[in-house]
């Protein structure tokens, strides 16, 4: 599977966000959403196509913050991961298809986040 990127064209500010990425045929696969009350970040598995995704929270220059995996599938419910947001910084948020949680590739989207 190759690795397709697709940038956010949005800018998050102090409030609930949200990622979303597609897949081949324009269906809502998966959704990081950060939960500004907290610094919550909940990662969704929306499609029942066999294939799991991993949300990913990256510094201004790239370095994995953190990142949750989850395979349940549509009806599953969302896993989580808490990170500190700074006001004045810039992270990046990320939603990815992939085969499983040790799996580098798939379909992506991110989205900027600053506070």
């Amino acid at each position: 599977m190759a690795v397709t990127a697709v940038a956010g064209s949005g800018t998050a500010f102090a409030a609930d966000n949200s990622v979303v990425v597609y897949s081949n045929t324009g269906n809502v696969t998966g959704k990081l959403t950060h939960i500004d009350d907290g610094d919550q970040f909940r990662v969704y598995d929306m499609y029942a196509d066999g294939h799991g995704v991993r949300g990913i929270l990256f510094d201004a220059n790239f370095k994995v913050l953190a990142t949750a995996y989850n395979g349940k599938g549509a009806s599953g419910g969302y896993t989580s991961f808490g990170y500190d947001i700074k006001g004045g910084n810039t992270y990046y948020m990320r939603i990815c298809t992939v085969d499983g949680a040790d799996d580098t590739t798939g379909r992506c989207n991110e989205e900027k986040l600053t506070e």
